[in-house]
């Protein structure tokens, strides 16, 4: 998925890219930052895992990977169903017709193959696991994590800390939102986004270990604390 990825990004003419990451798509991205380290400006995580290796799919997700069950669980894409399910673990803030366009994105024009594609082949090796943890240690660029903190498949307690361990950062935002926290805090979250990238441009330098500089929450506020270089 990585090297997909990377030729799409390449078709494109996109040389340098701030990076957002979300559920599967996070080890997926990892990945692309293990090969393409130089071209990352910025990585923003929403709701995934690091530690592939001990990932243990949720209900709603394990069926995807079995064959036969696999395509008929798919088919609840079509179904009133669907509505019910994307309510309860993706977002408060949509609507039948919202859900219906999801299932018709989902099954697209192969009728779901290429989803259910990638979610048999997604990779949960203590190699691949090694590679991407490995990646974000000697990572150079700024790095956030906003959690979505109602989801009910990552859960915010179970998936936070390793992440921040991963990426050698102190602390995240909690936003309102369940899985799809796009959906619920769409606002909330391209405003971190937007003074990520701003913090870092003002500072001119990428975050190094033993003297980053982070995004921090304090009293409701976001705070830039001052690293060593920023001292006179």
């Amino acid at each position: 998925m990585a090297a997909w990825y990377l030729k799409a990004i390449d078709a494109a003419s996109i040389r340098d890219f701030h990076l957002v990451v979300h559920d599967i798509g996070g080890p997926i991205g990892f990945d692309v930052i293990r090969r393409v380290p130089d071209r990352i400006k910025s990585l923003t995580v929403l709701n995934t895992l690091v530690d592939v290796s001990q990932f243990k799919r949720p209900w709603v997700m394990e069926p995807f990977a079995w064959p036969v069950i696999g395509r008929l669980w798919l088919q609840s894409a079509r179904t009133p169903m669907f509505y019910v399910l994307i309510k309860t673990y993706g977002t408060r803030n949509i609507n039948r017709a919202e859900a219906d366009a999801y299932g018709q994105l989902l099954l697209g024009p192969d009728s779901g193959r290429a989803f259910l594609q990638i979610m048999r082949s997604f990779e949960r090796t203590p190699a691949f696991e090694q590679g991407i943890k490995a990646a974000l240690k000697v990572r150079k660029f700024p790095a956030q994590i906003i959690w979505g903190k109602d989801d009910p498949a990552l859960r915010m307690k179970e998936y936070v800390s390793h992440l921040l361990k991963a990426l050698d950062l102190e602390s995240y935002e909690a936003v309102h939102g369940k899985h799809f926290l796009k959906e619920d805090s769409s606002r909330a979250i391209a405003s971190l986004i937007a003074r990520l990238i701003s913090a870092f441009e003002q500072v001119g330098e990428s975050p190094r270990s033993g003297n980053h500089i982070r995004i921090t929450r304090n009293g409701g506020n976001v705070t830039r604390p001052r690293a060593a270089d920023d001292f006179p």
